[in-house]
């Protein structure tokens, strides 16, 4: 197994793997011992891996589902956001006496934080004062959406509260598909709870319904943007 437990080093990801001319196996006998079995070899934080000439048997339906070759990036205890899987390359091999060749999954199916909603939003409990809840393990391309009513035109300051664990990503704020503040940068708060409040202000808004959207840009060397709790208009 390429991954599983979180590394401790931010963005570590195992890199240039070959696995070349072994017998990847287990006794056939074990069916009926009793034994609980999982997938013969699996990738969960790797790239650029040659798997090639090699002997991949014996396994069946157990603790796992059967699979030969597993490919899923995983986050898997919520400290890790920059897990990836990519450039995996399996040739030559002999792949028998298996329930499947490959099981693939080209993200991560798990929900990290699995508070406030049953969704696949990343929601945790925040510990900022007010409390309510965060959104963390963010990632560049991800995006909330808020519909809002604006009573009266006018300008505003907007507010975000964030907490980053090392130097934080870029993000933006759009209103109605307009991007209203440039990039804005997460700070290193100290913690993934030790949160500050960065302001943009001058942001013109029209009287009426819009649609804000918080856009995530790029993550920082914490490996994540931040972790977010609130915005506000002001």
């Amino acid at each position: 197994m390429f991954g599983g437990s979180d590394p401790n080093v931010p963005k570590l990801v195992s890199t240039g793997i070959t696995i070349r001319h072994n017998t990847i196996s287990r006794p056939m006998a074990w069916i009926t011992q009793g034994w609980t079995v999982k997938n013969l070899l699996e990738f969960k934080n790797a790239q650029d891996v040659m798997v090639e000439g090699n002997i991949i048997e014996n396994h069946w339906v157990g603790g796992q589902q059967g699979s030969a070759i597993v490919l899923t990036p995983r986050n898997q205890s919520n400290t890790a956001p920059w897990t990836v899987v990519r450039n995996i390359t399996p040739q030559n091999n002999v792949i028998r006496h298996v329930s499947s060749g490959f099981n693939i999954l080209g993200y991560d199916t798990s929900r990290s934080g699995n508070a406030y909603r049953t969704d696949g939003v990343d929601i945790k409990a925040s510990t900022d004062p007010g409390g309510g809840y965060l959104v963390g393990w963010t990632t560049a391309g991800e995006w909330m959406k808020y519909s809002v009513q604006a009573p009266a035109a006018g300008t505003f300051a907007i507010d975000v509260r964030v907490a980053s664990s090392g130097a934080g990503g870029a993000f933006h704020i759009e209103i109605d598909g307009v991007n209203v503040t440039g990039a804005m940068t997460a700070p290193d708060t100290g913690g993934w709870q030790t949160y500050t409040t960065i302001t943009k202000t001058g942001v013109a808004v029209t009287a009426g319904p819009r649609i804000v959207r918080l856009m995530m840009d790029a993550v920082g060397a914490s490996g994540s943007v931040a972790n977010f709790n609130w915005i506000a208009f002001r």
